[in-house]
């Protein structure tokens, strides 16, 4: 077993992936040149702040950029999948990364149920080991939502947090509010009346591949 010391002093199983895909966590923002991404936003629903994890997403996609050969983002938009190549393209340069792993972006309809909608009409070859990096709040629903969308397919869950050694529970209330928001889309979808969740009409779903 192949091990390494992940950024807070922690020695983790490195293990390699066929395919890494990685949903947008944000909209990324650009700061004295760099990109990076909010790991605490705004609610929708407008009852304060909440949890996103979405810059601890995309640094562990970065350090994963060193295990596998293909890595998939997934967005909602040209500038948001252009976003997290850009940021994976300045981390791999900046540690050095001679070996960097091709980087497919995959446009979709903008939420978890577009995103795995655009794999599935992607009908990318996910054999092997493939990783599905995601956060730790967001991991029962998407698992769940993979069961309906992508019958069949076997993904290896990667949670952000784990594999960085972050803990979210430094932001109690905001996570709290992210815990509600999840359950409350779990529900949603276990009811049938999550976002767009009765149009089974696979045309009518956005997906738009680029390299």
């Amino acid at each position: 077993m192949t091990t390494e010391t992940n950024p807070r002093g922690v020695e983790v199983e490195r293990r390699p992936y066929s395919t890494v895909t990685v949903f947008c966590p944000s909209d990324p923002i650009i700061v004295d040149g760099r990109y990076s991404y909010f790991d605490i936003g705004n609610d929708s629903k407008g009852e304060g702040n909440i949890y996103v994890g979405g810059e601890v997403r995309m640094q562990a996609a970065a350090r994963l950029c060193s295990q596998t050969k293909v890595v998939i983002v997934v967005g909602g938009s040209k500038p948001k999948v252009d976003g997290m190549r850009d940021y994976l393209l300045q981390e791999m340069q900046e540690t050095g990364l001679n070996e960097q792993p091709k980087i497919i972006r995959v446009e979709s309809d903008p939420d978890t149920l577009g995103n795995l909608r655009a794999i599935k009409k992607a009908n990318f070859n996910l054999g092997g080991r493939a990783g599905l990096l995601t956060n730790s709040y967001h991991l029962v629903r998407i698992m769940r939502m993979v069961e309906n969308v992508l019958p069949g397919r076997r993904f290896h869950s990667i949670v952000a947090e784990s594999f960085m050694g972050w803990n979210a529970l430094q932001h109690p209330d905001e996570f709290t509010l992210r815990l509600r928001r999840e359950v409350e889309g779990l529900l949603d979808w276990e009811t049938g009346v999550y976002l767009n969740q009765a149009n089974t009409n696979e045309a009518e779903w956005k997906c738009v591949v680029s390299i």
